[in-house]
């Protein structure tokens, strides 16, 4: 039997290696020194599947052997991004034992786990070592409540989620009583200009149906009013957008910007002109960052999931972390904003 493995080719090693749990493939990888070989070589990587298997479901426990996986010499050093990128924030920070990663490596970890303009916390003279733990422990503590959020009429959204923290605009859906009220760039926010839900997309909302929905400022008809052509101007959405990765969506829009089938990705509610059954977004909208907790994703109220109320009352849903002007154009990048208001204020 022994033979027989030592004969086959080295790819074929590392696919079956890779089936292994932790425990099991960090055994093998001392059973010979073929297979020593095989395991460390970064080329091959057999580790990261079930690395992987580990990080990517937030319910699961993760290994016992996974704890003090930074001491086997034989797991390349690539794998230490993902897992400082995906892994749980609590269990990085207090029961993992951590690898010896050079700076640029931090970086990027810092960079594809956390909003851009979380990098403020990078002073002068300190490591993204050093950073990276800090964020990383302000994102796991606990916070104040915010009621301001709760009592508000208006309607939420979830636009893309990431490890620590999930973006959710709030605003006002209507029937306006003309376009001067109409928000373009909420809408091209939640519907990037040319990418569609697909072949899962809603049945369109036929226009009797549209125009009895809503508020009671309603208008003669929705394609009254000016509205972007998301279809029309892009004939081919992958020439213009790419996956997100810096930071890095989690794995419930990990398609994003593009749909992802997860169930979770809900910006289309609808189709087209009558998304949201022919209500518009109108007046400002809030985009906001919610910081994930343990509670923050258990359905916790009546009514449709990942909406509106459910997405910002109970447990695990009052904490909230600064959003800048880089963070927005990591997240849509395709948005042209003519002004950009920084400071207490806002101009005013």
């Amino acid at each position: 039997m022994s033979n027989s493995l030592e004969a086959l080719p080295v790819e074929l090693v590392a696919d079956i290696l890779g089936e292994l749990d932790i425990a099991s493939l960090i055994t093998a990888s001392y059973l010979s020194r073929r297979l020593r070989a095989v395991a460390s070589e970064s080329s091959l990587n057999p580790w990261r599947r079930p690395i992987l298997r580990n990080l990517v479901d937030d319910d699961n426990e993760y290994e016992p052997a996974f704890k003090h996986l930074s001491v086997r010499q034989t797991v390349p050093r690539q794998n230490w991004v993902e897992i400082m990128t995906l892994g749980k924030a609590e269990y990085l920070l207090f029961e993992m034992t951590l690898p010896n990663l050079k700076e640029a490596e931090w970086e990027e970890c810092f960079r594809r786990r956390f909003l851009p303009g979380w990098a403020k916390w990078k002073s002068d003279g300190s490591t993204w070592k050093a950073a990276f733990m800090k964020v990383d422990k302000d994102a796991d503590r606990p916070g104040r409540l915010q009621n301001n959020l709760a009592h508000l009429m208006t309607h939420a959204r979830l636009v893309v989620e990431f490890k620590d923290v999930r973006i959710i605009v709030l605003g006002v859906l209507s029937k306006p009583r003309s376009a001067f009220s109409v928000n373009q760039n909420a809408r091209l926010l939640l519907h990037p200009p040319g990418i569609t839900k697909g072949e899962e997309e809603e049945p369109v909302p036929s226009e009797e149906t549209a125009s009895t929905e809503g508020s009671d400022e309603s208008f003669s008809s929705p394609v009254d009013l000016p509205v972007p052509t998301r279809n029309a101007l892009v004939k081919n959405p992958k020439d213009i957008y790419r996956k997100m990765t810096h930071p890095l969506p989690s794995k419930s829009h990990t398609r994003y910007p593009f749909y992802t089938p997860s169930g979770e990705d809900k910006r289309w509610l609808g189709t087209q002109e009558l998304e949201e059954g022919g209500r518009q977004w109108v007046g400002p909208m809030l985009v906001t960052a919610q910081l994930i907790g343990p509670q923050t994703k258990e359905p916790v109220v009546d009514g449709p999931p990942l909406q509106d109320l459910d997405l910002l009352v109970g447990a695990g849903r009052s904490r909230y972390a600064s959003l800048t002007w880089a963070d927005l154009s990591a997240i849509a990048p395709w948005l042209e904003l003519t002004q950009k208001i920084t400071g207490p204020g806002l101009g005013h």
